[in-house]
């Protein structure tokens, strides 16, 4: 057995008890990121209030419970916000070759200072959308890029 004294033992409960915060405070963080990582993500965080919508030429902005925006009236600009905000997607392992962006997409969420920002590409035929803040990649097929990005049109 080892002889320590009271003081020397004090110092290893207290070392033993850090370690194990550390331990567990870092499992815990390990436990929840390996689930995130699995599934299928939101592009936007959840119950959050989006303010403004900026395109590349166009800006669709909230007055009140309503949508407006200028030059374009085709489009359903309320289903167009719920679209981004309850569109689940599961993020690409790999990363796109692409250095062709063809549209952006910002939202500005109320209580938060940066926006988040969205990049159209396209490699070969397929459409890819690319999340600048989180440095992920989706593969984004061509019904789903035309309800996110209804003001691109390829031509």
């Amino acid at each position: 057995m080892i002889r320590l004294s009271r003081t020397g033992w004090n110092n290893l409960i207290i070392f033993a008890m850090l370690f194990m915060i550390f331990l567990f405070n870092g499992l815990h963080h390990k436990l929840l990121n390996s689930n995130a990582e699995e599934g299928e993500r939101a592009l936007l965080p959840l119950n959050s209030l989006v303010l403004t919508i900026e395109f590349d030429s166009v800006k669709v902005e909230r007055i009140g419970k309503g949508w407006r925006t200028t030059g374009v009236d085709t489009v359903d600009l309320a289903g167009l916000v719920n679209s981004w905000q309850s569109q689940l997607m599961v993020p690409m392992n790999d990363t796109v070759p692409s250095e062709k962006v063809l549209t952006h997409a910002t939202f500005w969420l109320a209580g938060l200072e940066n926006g988040y920002t969205f990049s159209l590409h396209q490699y070969q035929s397929e459409y890819y959308l690319f999340d600048r803040d989180k440095q992920i990649w989706y593969a984004l097929p061509v019904t789903l890029k035309n309800t996110l990005f209804p003001f691109y049109s390829s031509n």
